[in-house]
């Protein structure tokens, strides 16, 4: 079910049953992968296809289904940049930043569709790799960054804020709402990898700063005494080595 506010400023209520559901999400998958295996030569037909898909960013409806059109969009961005269409590449890219972007953007409090995140994020990442350089604007490039790192921070403390609720209580954790802030994290890191991967001249004054957000791993432990079978062998395999002159090879 979604709400539509109209021209005229009157608020429908729209409502896809799940036959319909089930036919949009083969209608997509048929056309992804017309896009997808016909590539260049799908180039007239890129703009009524991204027309038709435009509607799917806003309704209400599974996010696999979101996921699946976001992924042709992303087809339609390589297939424009392989047809050596630059205006209708960033007509698209620009189109699907102007929608998604700003929902990513507000994924800072509780309360929150982390799965929705998680295809958002997913879905720029896929058209930023499919759009390759020369598309956005330094400004840009830096935003997106930014709102990634932000909507990072924010699972990680949504993370943090439920296990300490949940410590000492005797409830068991929802382990499905921590694969999905994982998720969305990873999303949110593939975001950032595919903007270092195409705009590492206009990220290269900022790419200390962002490791100082992105999570840390431990220090590695200092190495610790062999086994005492191991240095036996060593030695046994030393010693023998020097009886025979020939050099001491260690395993």
């Amino acid at each position: 079910m979604t709400l539509v506010q109209g021209t005229d400023g009157e608020v429908k209520v729209l409502v896809m049953s799940t036959s319909a559901m089930e036919d949009l999400q083969n209608a997509i998958g048929c056309v992804h992968t017309f896009v997808e295996e016909l590539g260049k030569l799908y180039a007239p037909f890129v703009a009524q296809t991204a027309q038709a898909l435009l509607p799917v960013f806003e309704f209400s409806m599974a996010e696999h289904i979101r996921d699946l059109a976001f992924e042709t969009w992303g087809e339609l961005c390589k297939v424009a940049r392989d047809g050596g269409q630059p205006d209708v590449l960033s007509q698209l890219v620009q189109e699907f930043l102007k929608r998604v972007v700003p929902k990513l953007e507000a994924a800072t409090g509780n309360g929150l569709d982390v799965e929705a995140l998680k295809t958002q994020a997913d879905g720029v990442c896929a058209c930023l790799k499919a759009a390759g350089p020369g598309i956005l604007t330094a400004e840009q490039i830096q935003h997106i960054g930014q709102i990634s790192l932000n909507a990072m921070d924010a699972s990680i403390k949504r993370e943090e804020v439920e296990a300490q609720q949940k410590k000492g209580d005797d409830e068991v954790a929802d382990d499905d709402d921590e694969s999905d802030e994982a998720a969305l994290q990873i999303a949110c890191c593939e975001v950032i990898g595919s903007l270092m991967r195409h705009h590492q001249d206009v990220l290269e004054n900022r790419r200390q700063l962002w490791k100082l957000h992105l999570p840390q791993p431990p220090p590695p432990s200092p190495p610790g005494p062999f086994p005492l079978a191991f240095q036996n062998h060593n030695m046994h395999h030393s010693l023998g080595a020097l009886a025979t002159k020939r050099p001491c090879r260690m395993y």
